[in-house]
Parts: structure tokens; C-alpha cells; sequence
């Protein structure tokens, strides 16, 4: 079931709505509660003040506020804006006291439905919080609302970009400059002012003094832009040795408090001496005024020279100095500018270092001091090569194959020899990368020595390749080599293309026989590549396959050359498909199929060996053996059965087996001794192609290896058994009978065994007969009837006929039974 229930509301409309700005100013405590009220003394305040901020950028600023009062009502009506004195002004009635906020829109009316902008003014001429309260009224409606009126004054973010500058030690008479940014991140312009005054640098003190001021900073007055600078130059020309420490005063229109930038500097005169230090420990002071001689000597190229000279300050201001070499590429001094302190010295290095066999000879070197004597250095010196000869500058490896696994790199080798008369240096400089390689490692070469570097090229990618390697002489010079080459593509495969698409087919070829087959080898490519079978030597091996010629051979660029597999197999084969893998430039690559077969005779035994196990003496058991011709040519097999003879049996003893045809040889063991072991070891099956002549019957036709089909090996085989005597089950039948009668006796047989049962039971006395066989079902039991028929009597007390009946069974073991029979008189 579906609740409902009724709701009920009511809207209150109000008479006005103010578009103001949240303030925090009261709700969130920043009002100094000591301030003030509206009555003039310290008052809590009505919660419903609303609170309209402004926040002036520096003072004398005209900020104005704008918001509109709606009136959502249909009615119109008038609006009068107040501001609140307190009760005892306003009981006396005089003007209001200045406030920095005035009202534009003190009166006026709102139509129904209509909004009305009202628009506040706030000037500062202080930096100060100010407030004032106001009142906005609807006479109509006895409608009152108290404003706080506030004003923050904030200072303009007009500033320098540092605040002093330190003009250290300039010579008299020589001006310093440093550039001073006046920097307004305020979205207004200011306009700025420097005072003279503050640096003694105003017109009417110049003026009485007739001089020249100390300091000067231009512009002196300017606008600064919104969110921009103004660089002002500050120039310190000092007139006399004394300090300056002048605190200027920029003043920013709007502004409440002036810009200041501390400006210090120091006048100072100059006097300076250079000195040379010779090599026995001695110093030669250079002169002024004149040129001065300076004797660097032999130097070996790349290596270097220095000579050091000292400049020295005996005054007691600090000064500045550069050299001038007249851009001498081998020659540089250290540091080749820098500052001397007073009563110090600054040490600096003059260095010669030749690059190749030169002279040196008249070149001026000069060191200027600021603002002072220049002193003026005529060098002289030459340069010197060591005599290392290497075997080439440049090598191009031409085109090499695209480097694979198992290639051989192409390779160099750079012979590096010492013709000087002194111990050379040299380090090759080369990183290993994926292309080069180079096994080097820093080398000390004796006079008439010399070393060979070996050097690799491995390209990854089909195209040119160049490499500088940089071979460092004594630490101090590079002689380049260049080295070069080309990365190919490796493209060697048969030049026919059926032989590579259907392979190399030998076909069926008779044992005894071989067959060859000829392959064309082509290298496409642009580099040599040596082929070689060494992957398929194991494969030619097993197939009996030989490939000429045997040790490979080397294929120029764009040449064909010849191949030749025979074929001579040394047995029978199936049919093979095989792949012909070669060794191309050191990588494996399949270049074709072989396929052939070798046809012959293949007779195989399922064993070559049957054991019997024991077997009871009088007993035979078989066992069957299977002969198979897996070749392809019919043959013709004879057993030699005279070492069989007498225990053992096999048939059938020879015939003719066909193609993929078997035969089941029944082996037999019918031991005639008891023995323990009994075998006979490598019972030899010759076998005889069809066509091989007839030999003999018997032992004959083993014997005649003519018949022999060739390269066929005899067959062998291994027969073992062992014989144990029987011993009777349980106790002698007895007969009783007269004589020349007969009686008979049944015997009960089992076949525990899966198969059928067919015994020949053996008896012994002719008094005792039965039949022939008796058959047994597997599983079954089968009756055996004796009949005795004595044709003699029997002694009164003496003893009976005796005889007994065996029965061999399948298995080895046998069935003995013992037999009496006692003759009655009739």
C-alpha cells in the first residue's frame, strides 16, 4: 500500500537582496575587538552588519566599490544611504567628520522587480585601518540595515632588486658603473623620483661647490610600467682616495614611505710590478716601458711549456689585470685576468704548447693593468714532432658481410714503430662499439721498437661505415686513422631454382652401388664467403654421402661454382629426406634437401635369444620366433641345425621370405639328459639373395659364402634351457586282473592354463595301454583311460608289474604317474 502525506510550506519574501561579496571580516575574528562601535565606544555589534571591504593600493587612491540592491517585490519604493555618528554628534547636529568614505548613490528608488546599483568610494590619505559605519533604510518600510564600511591600505609592491650596492675599489679618476632595477609587480604605473639630496648630488649644493658630483644615477625620475622594471645606472667616479656610504631615497608616487638603496664605494691609486721566474730559482722584473724577451725553447708538439711570472701590488689598493696574447692559437696564460690585493702578489702562468712542428719567433704578449702600466713580452720558441710511423692513415675493410653469429670478423692489424731516438708513448683512443673493435691498451715504445695493433670490423646493417680512431702520441697529440668499410648482405644459394625448390634426389640406389648429383653454388652478394659442409659431416657419415671437394671452397663475388655429393651407401637405407646444412661465412645455413634411398635384403629376428627354463626330462616345449624381411629384395634363409641336435629343434629349418613378407619359427626343446644348462650360443642364420646359386642341403649351405648375399651379415641366435628329472603324483594306480584279461583305470587331467591341450602321453611296459593323444580345454579337466593287460602271471608274494605313464605338457613340466598291476589266477 502506497503512504502519502500532505506537506505544507511557506515562503517568505523579502524586501530587499543585497549582491554582496561574503566577507569574514567579523565571522571569522580579524576585527580587533577593542575598535570602536557605531555609537563611538567599544560595542558588541549587531549580528546583522553586513560587511563591504576595500583594499586600496598605497594612499591617495580613489578605490571605488559597485553591487546591486534587487527589490523582489512588486511594489517600489525609496532607499536612503547614512552614515552613523554617534549619539552625541548627532544630538548636537553638526557636519560629519571627514571620512575617507563617501557614498555616490545616497538616495534613490527601486522599481518592483527592479535592481539598483550602488556605488562607495574609499580614499586614504593614511596607511591605517579605517572603518565606518553606515546605514542603508527603506522609510517606507521602517527598514534599517547597518554596514561596516572597512579599508585596508596596502603598500605597493614597488621595490629594488636588491638593496645596496658596493662599488668595492675603484682608481681615482675611473668610473664604475653597476645597474640598479626599480621593479613594480603591481598591475598600476608609479611614478618615481630620486632625491639628489640624499647623496649630495642636489642642484644648489653643486652649485655652491663647483664641483663635480661623486655619484650620479640616471634617469633621476621615470614611470615605472605595470609588472615591469626600470633599470637606473648608478656611476661612481671617485676624485680622491676616501669611502662613500650614501643612503638614496627614491620616492613612489602613492607611496607611504620612500624607496632607499645603500650605495658604497672606495677611491684608490695604483702600483703594480711583474716578475719572471727564471729556472735557476733567480727573478727577472719585467720592464714597463720597452719590450721584454721571453725564450720558451724546444717543445714537443702537444706537449707544453710554462713559465711563471708574478704580479705584484706594493700600493695599498687592490687593482685589476688582462693579457693580450694577439689570439695565438699555442699560446694561453692562467688566469689571464683576475685581481691583485693590496700588499699581495697573484702568481700566473704563461704556456706554449705547439700543436705541430712551428716556430715561434717575435710574437708579443702583453699584460695590461687597469688603469696602469702595460707590460710587453716578445716570445720565442718552436715546436717538435717524435718520429712514430704507423703503417697506414687509412684502411677501408671494403665490403663485409652483415655480421651474424658464428662469423669471423674482418680483420687488420696496424703496425705501430719508434724511429726516434727516444721512448715514445702512445694510447689508442677508440671505445668499443658494435662495429669496431680495437685491442689496445697504453704502450711504451723503446727506440727501434714497434707494436701491431689488431683491429675489427663487424658491421650490423646494410650500408658504408666510417670511424676515426685517434691514436694518442706521448699524452700530448692525436694522429687519426680513418677507417672504413661497407656492410653486404650475405647471399650465397643454389643457382638453380629447382634445386632449391624440389631438393637433391639420389634415388633408389642398390647396395654396392653409388650415385652422384652436381650442385651449383652461387654468392650473389658483393663480398667473398667460404662455404664449408663441416655442419653435415655427421649426416654424410650416417647416409654415406662425400661432397667434393671436401674442405670447403671459397666463392668470389658474383661467382658460380660446382659442388659434387656421391652417394654410396653402406647398408640398406629407408627412404631419407634430409636438410644439406653448409657453414656460409661462418653462419648455418640450409641450402637445400637431399632424399634417397639404398635398396638390399634385411632380415631381422624378433630376439636373438629364447630361454626355455627347466623342463622335465621326457618333456618338450616350443616357443615361436618370428623372422622378418624388412628390405626390398626377397632371400632365401637356412638355419645351421646340427649344433641343435639333440635338444633342441626349430622349424621350418630354411626357406624363402619376400619383400615385407615374416615367417613363424617354432623353436623346440626336448631334452634328452637332465642338466641344469643347457644352450646353444650364435646360432647362425645365413641368408641368401634370390638370385644367389643353390647351394646344399644341411650344414653345406651355411657354408658356401658365395650364396651369401654381399655386405649382409648371418643372423645369431641363442637357445637355453635347463632339464630336471619327474617325480610321480601322489601313489601308485594298482591294476588287479587275471591273466590274458584286461581291466581299466581312468586318470584325471587339468589345464589350468588359456590354452587348449593336446598331450601324447609316454607309457612304459607294454602290459599298459591308452590312447595316442588326449585333448584337453583350456580351463577344462579331460579323463585318460589305461587299460592293463598282463599277458604273465604274477609270484605268489612276489612283486607286481610295474609301469608308468608320462604326460608332457606344453609348459616344460610333465605329468608322472606310477603303475602296479597284480596278475590272479582264474
Amino acid at each position: 500500500m502506497q503512504l502519502a502525506r500532505e506537506l505544507i510550506g511557506k515562503v517568505v519574501r523579502p524586501w530587499c537582496h543585497f549582491d554582496l561579496p561574503d566577507s569574514n571580516y567579523l565571522s571569522a575574528g580579524r576585527r580587533n575587538p577593542e575598535l570602536p562601535g557605531p555609537s563611538g565606544v567599544v560595542e558588541p555589534l549587531d549580528p546583522t552588519t553586513k560587511v563591504l571591504e576595500f583594499e586600496s593600493l598605497g594612499v591617495r587612491v580613489r578605490n571605488t566599490k559597485r553591487f546591486f540592491v534587487l527589490n523582489p517585490t512588486s511594489i517600489s519604493y525609496d532607499f536612503v544611504w547614512a552614515p552613523m555618528l554617534p549619539p552625541a554628534m548627532a544630538a548636537v547636529g553638526g557636519p560629519a567628520p571627514a571620512s575617507p568614505f563617501s557614498c555616490l548613490t545616497r538616495k534613490g528608488t527601486i522599481s518592483g522587480g527592479r535592481r539598483f546599483e550602488m556605488v562607495l568610494e574609499y580614499s586614504p590619505t593614511a596607511d591605517t585601518l579605517s572603518e565606518s559605519f553606515w546605514s542603508f533604510s527603506i522609510p517606507s518600510q521602517g527598514i534599517v540595515v547597518p554596514f561596516l564600511l572597512v579599508g585596508h591600505v596596502l603598500e605597493p609592491r614597488v621595490s629594488f632588486d636588491r638593496p645596496a650596492i658596493n662599488f668595492g675599489q675603484v682608481q681615482v679618476g675611473v668610473k664604475g658603473k653597476i645597474t640598479v632595477s626599480l621593479v613594480n609587480d603591481e598591475h598600476l604605473p608609479f611614478s618615481f623620483t630620486v632625491d639628489k639630496s640624499t647623496y649630495d648630488a642636489s642642484d644648489s649644493l653643486l652649485a655652491a661647490s663647483g664641483g663635480k658630483p661623486l655619484l650620479a644615477i640616471q634617469p633621476a625620475k621615470g614611470t615605472v610600467p605595470p609588472n615591469s622594471k626600470v633599470d637606473l645606472v648608478a656611476v661612481f667616479t671617485p676624485q680622491a682616495e676616501r669611502q662613500i656610504n650614501y643612503n638614496v631615497a627614491v620616492r613612489v608616487h602613492n607611496k607611504p614611505t620612500p624607496l632607499v638603496l645603500n650605495v658604497k664605494g672606495e677611491g684608490y691609486a695604483l702600483a703594480s710590478a711583474l716578475l719572471l721566474e727564471l729556472l735557476d730559482g733567480g727573478t727577472l722584473e719585467m720592464s714597463p716601458t720597452g719590450t721584454n724577451a721571453l725564450d720558451f725553447g724546444q717543445v714537443v708538439i702537444n706537449d707544453r711549456i710554462v713559465r711563471s711570472l708574478s704580479l705584484t701590488n706594493p700600493g695599498c689598493i687592490n687593482f685589476d689585470f688582462v693579457w693580450d696574447l694577439a689570439d695565438h692559437p699555442r699560446l694561453s696564460v692562467k688566469p689571464d685576468r683576475g685581481n691583485v690585493p693590496k700588499g699581495e702578489r697573484r702568481m700566473m702562468e704563461i704556456t706554449y704548447a705547439p700543436a705541430t712542428a712551428e716556430k715561434l719567433g717575435g710574437h708579443l704578449a702583453t699584460c695590461q693593468v687597469i688603469n696602469g702600466p702595460k707590460y710587453q713580452l716578445v716570445c720565442s720558441g718552436s715546436g717538435y714532432k717524435p718520429k712514430l710511423h704507423l703503417s697506414f692513415l687509412n684502411h677501408d675493410f671494403g665490403p663485409c658481410h652483415i655480421w651474424q653469429q658464428g662469423m669471423t670478423p674482418s680483420a687488420t692489424t696496424l703496425s705501430l714503430q719508434n724511429n726516434d731516438t727516444q721512448p715514445v708513448s702512445f694510447d689508442i683512443l677508440f671505445d668499443i662499439t658494435d662495429n669496431w673493435k680495437v685491442l689496445s691498451s697504453p704502450c711504451v715504445l723503446a727506440p727501434g721498437h714497434s707494436q701491431e695493433v689488431p683491429i675489427t670490423f663487424k658491421p650490423t646493417a646494410a650500408q658504408k661505415y666510417n670511424a676515426v680512431m685517434p691514436v694518442r702520441v706521448n699524452g700530448l697529440y692525436n694522429v687519426n686513422v680513418n677507417l672504413s668499410g661497407e656492410g653486404v648482405p650475405l647471399r650465397v644459394e643454389l643457382a638453380k631454382a629447382e634445386q632449391m625448390q624440389r631438393g637433391v634426389a639420389f634415388g633408389a640406389v642398390p647396395h654396392g652401388s653409388s650415385s652422384n648429383r652436381n650442385l651449383a653454388l652461387a654468392n650473389r652478394g658483393q663480398a667473398s664467403a667460404f662455404v664449408s659442409f663441416e655442419p653435415s659431416h655427421e649426416l654424410f657419415e650416417r647416409l654415406g654421402i662425400e661432397v667434393m671437394p671436401a674442405a670447403g671452397l671459397m666463392l668470389k663475388p658474383r661467382e658460380v661454382a660446382e659442388v659434387t655429393l656421391w652417394f654410396r651407401p653402406k647398408q640398406r637405407m629407408h627412404p631419407f629426406k634430409e636438410p644439406l646444412r653448409a657453414l656460409v661465412a661462418g653462419v648455418p645455413q640450409q641450402l637445400t634437401v637431399m632424399s634417397g634411398a639404398c635398396t638390399g635384403v634385411s632380415l631381422a629376428l624378433a630376439s636373438d635369444s629364447i630361454p626355455f627354463g627347466s623342463v622335465v626330462l621326457g618333456s618338450r616345449t616350443s616357443k615361436r620366433l618370428q623372422l622378418s624381411n624388412n628390405g626390398d629384395v626377397g632371400s632365401k634363409f637356412v638355419w645351421d641345425t646340427k649344433p641343435l641336435a639333440p635338444n633342441f629343434s626349430i622349424s621350418p629349418a630354411e626357406g624363402f621370405l619376400a619383400p615385407g613378407q615374416d615367417v613363424k619359427l617354432e623353436v623346440s626343446f626336448h631334452p634328452t639328459a637332465v642338466n641344469p644348462d643347457i644352450r646353444v650360443e650364435r646360432l647362425c642364420c645365413r641368408m641368401i639373395t634370390s638370385d644367389a646359386p643353390a647351394a646344399a642341403e644341411g650344414s653345406s649351405k651355411v657354408a658356401a659364402d658365395s650364396a651369401t648375399a654381399p655386405g649382409l651379415h648371418d643372423l645369431l641366435l641363442t637357445v637355453t634351457g635347463a632339464c630336471a628329472a619327474s617325480e610321480a603324483v601322489g601313489e601308485p594306480l594298482v591294476f588287479r586282473c587275471n591273466v590274458r584279461t584286461s581291466t581299466s583305470k581312468s586318470i584325471q587331467l587339468q589345464n589350468p592354463s588359456s590354452t587348449n591341450w593336446q598331450l601324447r602321453p609316454v607309457i612304459t611296459n607294454d602290459f599298459w595301454s591308452g590312447p595316442e593323444f588326449v585333448q584337453i580345454p583350456a580351463g577344462g579337466i579331460a579323463d585318460y583311460q589305461l587299460v592293463y593287460k598282463p599277458m604273465t602271471m604274477t609270484a605268489a608274494g612276489g612283486p607286481p608289474h610295474e609301469g608308468s605313464v608320462f604326460f608332457p605338457v606344453p609348459d616344460g613340466s610333465g605329468l608322472l604317474y606310477r603303475l602296479q598291476g597284480q596278475v590272479r589266477c582264474r
